[in-house]
């Protein structure tokens, strides 16, 4: 097998085993061609992006020739750090955090479209390949660092390299059809292994220097039947249907691509996993609630800027809660609900006091506040009502699960409970930090290498929700990405949920979520850890 020269750095989990492989590497010395042993220094290892035209260090103007790969001997391992070679991490990481954006923002697009446009097969094609192309692209912005050597570089691309012809053939085989169309909007179109080596994809041989051209152009090409939505392509037909079956634009539908196997160990695949979709039919709540919970009150710790936007069923994005909406205590606020409001960041003081304005029943409380400040409020505020909220919103991004334990401590027995957790740590660990830091105004600011990344990891755990609630008599009906929501017997679990394990929901509404890859947290972990948290 030969593969072009590949940017590449270790991926942060194994992919798959991989057989014995021998390497023959070659690398420029003053005209021609070299391959190591000879006295000769290597070409520094630069990514191909830091400049145009030719290498500067080599002077055949080339850039590298292909990795050889072969069933054969044991690798001998070596280091890409020796005198000659150079690493910068920190352009890897401006390169990588570019990587991401550029990325996410391609597979948004995509979501969008293929929410509104009915061709299932070629979207989960779609999907798939997208995600290996940001593999890919990962891989580039971290060239030459890789700890243990070229050689390790060579044998991590090579697997993401064959997924990525593969994927490419799957939608090269749905896209053939549009290739008049393509001429005659004057469009360029890939659908062909030969146009990938034209255009000096990483993943085929050239001796020239190579280049994600086409990774821009797959991206285009993938919205282009959605260019013409009220046209005469109906979407793709199935076996005994009728153009008649389907109209022209179908309004609603629901993708189901997951995340490819090379990502996932195939774990996504599995025929009983609970699909992230599931998620759209709620917890059911009876219309008369015992008395214990008679009073139409609620606390939102975490209030934001107070709004209410109600997200569209097809899940343009992944701020759903139980009902729906990005924030369903401010939802109810609107519906006649009173209570309590909670807001540490003073840039949203001016809109919840326009909310607040008038209502008697509403008491808001701004600026920064620690677990035993809250507790104290809300133990006058039952003492006052003879009645525990209906729901208790925590979303402080600091120790939720410290806040949620010191306020239940004050005899408070919310009916719902609805919590953000950290889904990077799967059930069943049981994780959360060791206290409320009341240093960290915002922990998303406070990952920063100068802030001594102290806003790492300052979310609770599923799990850890669930020690702490199921002895007071709570019950998980709801999660979906990062939301949980947990309810008192009153409260009937949707049928998706019932009999179903944490790690079973983490699965299906986290790990497998097709828009996992666009949620800015993980980007901005990744960028910032430099590490896949799958």
């Amino acid at each position: 097998m030969q593969l072009s020269e590949m940017e590449g750095v270790a991926p942060f989990i194994p992919l798959h085993p991989l057989p014995k492989v021998s390497l023959r590497l070659g690398f420029c010395s003053g005209s021609s061609w070299t391959v190591p042993g000879d006295a000769e220094p290597p070409c520094p290892g630069r990514r191909w992006f830091l400049w145009q035209g030719p290498c500067p260090f080599c002077p055949s103007g080339r850039f590298a020739p292909p990795y050889m790969l072969d069933d054969a001997d044991e690798l001998n391992l070596e280091s890409s750090h020796a005198e000659g070679w150079q690493c910068s991490l920190e352009e890897s990481r401006q390169s990588f955090a570019q990587q991401l954006q550029d990325a996410a923002r391609a597979t948004k697009m995509l979501w969008l479209v293929a929410t509104r446009y009915y061709a299932p097969k070629r979207w989960e094609a779609y999907g798939a390949l997208f995600e290996t192309m940001a593999q890919l692209e990962c891989f580039a912005a971290f060239r030459g660092c890789y700890p243990q050597g070229t050689r390790q570089e060579a044998a991590t691309v090579l697997p993401v390299c064959l997924a990525f012809r593969e994927e490419a053939e799957r939608v090269f085989a749905l896209d053939a059809y549009l290739g008049d169309a393509a001429g005659q909007l004057g469009k360029e179109l890939i659908i062909s292994q030969e146009a990938l080596i034209q255009l000096k994809h990483p993943c085929y041989e050239t001796d020239d220097l190579s280049n994600f051209q086409a990774h821009d152009i797959l991206r285009r090409q993938a919205l282009m039947p959605a260019s013409n939505l009220f046209g005469t392509y109906v979407g793709e037909l199935f076996a005994g249907d009728s153009l008649q079956q389907h109209p022209h634009l179908t309004a609603f539908w629901i993708p189901r691509w997951v995340a490819p196997d090379l990502h996932t160990f195939g774990l996504c695949r599995r025929p009983h996993l609970l699909k992230w979709y599931a998620s759209f039919e709620p917890p059911r709540i009876p219309n008369n609630v015992p008395s214990e919970w008679r009073d139409s009150w609620l606390v939102n710790l975490g209030a934001g800027d107070g709004s209410c936007d109600q997200d569209i069923p097809r899940q343009d994005n992944l701020e759903r809660s139980f009902l729906g909406s990005n924030d369903v205590a401010n939802c109810l606020l609107r519906d006649g609900f009173g209570g309590f409001l909670f807001e540490g960041d003073d840039r949203h003081e001016a809109l919840l006091r326009n909310l607040t304005l008038g209502r008697s029943d509403l008491e808001l409380h701004l600026g920064f506040i620690d677990p035993e400040t809250v507790a104290s409020i809300l133990r006058r505020a039952l003492a006052e009502r003879q009645s525990s909220p209906q729901l208790l919103k925590v979303d402080v991004d600091n120790c939720d699960c410290c806040f949620l334990e010191t306020i239940l401590e004050t005899g408070l027995k919310p009916l719902l409970i609805h919590v953000e957790v950290s889904p990077l740590v799967p059930p069943p660990f049981v994780y959360r930090p060791v206290a409320f830091d009341g240093t960290i105004f915002d922990s998303m600011e406070a990952l920063n290498a100068s802030e001594g990344r102290r806003g790492h990891m300052r979310h609770c755990s599923l799990s850890a929700f669930v020690e702490l609630l199921e002895p007071l008599g709570y019950q998980l009906v709801y999660f979906n990405y990062h939301d949980a929501t947990f309810a008192q017997d009153v409260v009937e679990a949707p049928g998706w949920l019932q009999g179903r394990s944490p790690l079973e929901v983490w699965y299906g509404l986290f790990f497998c979520h097709p828009m996992r890859w666009v949620d800015p947290l993980e980007i901005l972990y990744k960028e910032k850890f430099l590490y896949d948290y799958r």
